[in-house]
């Protein structure tokens, strides 16, 4: 949509969710969750052909705004996963 509408992507970043509500729970428990809006993406060098890479681009963007304990493993700045016990 935003490569038809020619305006720019604004990615955020939530941290902190995983702590309010657990996946896969309807319990919410107290806590903080910051919502971090990060720098717009240009979708203007982007054809509709070429979606996939701006999505891949997005998520990116997306994954490098949150603390590196919550970043997807694997992605680069990423903590550590926690050693099995």
């Amino acid at each position: 949509m935003a490569i038809k509408a020619g305006v720019p992507i604004v990615p955020m970043a939530c941290s902190g969710a995983h702590r309010v509500m657990e996946k896969g729970s309807l319990v919410i428990h107290p806590g903080e969750i910051i919502v971090e809006f990060l720098e717009p993406i240009d979708t203007s060098k982007y054809s509709l052909d070429a979606r996939d890479v701006l999505n891949d681009h997005v998520r990116d963007v997306m994954a490098a705004g949150l603390p590196p304990d919550q970043r997807p493993l694997g992605f680069p700045g990423a903590a550590a996963e926690p050693a099995a016990s």
